[in-house]
């Protein structure tokens, strides 16, 4: 298993050679509600290519869509796999991209249009650019008005490795993918434990015997020594009442023997 960015690359080994034979036709697999990609191991770098030479954007995708939930589109269209992007919290994109086997096969698709859930959903080029919150293909993300404007931080964060951001180090350290020791910014735990070490060190440097504690010490306060007395009379007392309830109710037990 190794972890990419977001995403796991899983290396399976089967007994028999023609345990494989049905994924040199099948290109994708459910896993859950996701669509994963497989490739046998066999495949050369000019194969791999292959599969993704012929594919196409379908967007305006309602909010949160799974690859199972376009199913019936996808055999509708003869795709050989759809996949959905994730944002840098790991949640889907509002578009998905399909792959076919042949440039017949996707003309043939994008000739009918498809709707999920009241959206009706658009076609367009795999390599166009559209929004990551609506899916629109009439703006980018900045100008949605689904969102705020973007401030300095946002723009600081895009210049980072993607697996560098926040974000995608809180689903490392969450979910503890294979290979994310190496991925995790030790930066960030050293800058955590010098803040902690540092609140640390700040609390023993205090005064062990600031001026308020020796005011309300009981020893220098007679008034709250005197509170004190009163409650352990008061407690006494109830006890005292205890005992005597007791005796009264042996007296009672004996007489009715």
């Amino acid at each position: 298993m190794q972890t990419r960015g977001l995403w796991q690359h899983a290396y399976i080994t089967y007994e028999k050679p023609q345990d494989i034979a049905l994924f040199y036709e099948q290109w994708s697999r459910y896993l859950y509600n996701d669509c994963v990609r497989i490739y046998p191991a066999s495949f050369t770098p000019e194969q791999v290519k292959l599969r993704n030479d012929f594919r196409i954007k379908l967007t305006n995708l309602p909010f949160g869509t799974s690859s199972r939930d376009l199913h019936d589109i996808t055999l509708a269209t003869k795709a050989k796999s759809c996949y959905i992007p994730r944002s840098n919290n790991y949640k889907p994109r509002p578009f998905a991209i399909f792959y076919f086997q042949s440039e017949e096969e996707l003309n043939d698709a994008i000739k009918t249009p498809y709707a999920l859930d009241n959206h009706e959903l658009q076609w367009c080029s795999a390599e166009a650019k559209c929004c990551h919150k609506c899916g629109s293909t009439e703006h980018l993300v900045m100008k949605c008005s689904m969102i705020d404007q973007p401030n300095k931080d946002d723009n600081s964060n895009n210049r980072r490795p993607r697996n560098q951001l926040p974000s995608v180090q809180k689903l490392y350290n969450r979910f503890k993918p294979a290979g994310s020791r190496s991925l995790i910014n030790k930066n960030t735990n050293n800058h955590q434990n010098e803040r902690s070490y540092s609140n640390v060190t700040k609390g023993n440097n205090k005064d062990p015997n600031p001026k308020s504690s020796s005011v309300n010490d009981s020893s220098h306060n007679p008034n709250k020594k005197d509170d004190t007395n009163a409650k352990l009379d008061k407690i006494l007392s109830m006890l005292t009442g205890m005992q005597k309830a007791m005796s009264d109710l042996k007296t009672r037990i004996a007489k009715l023997e």
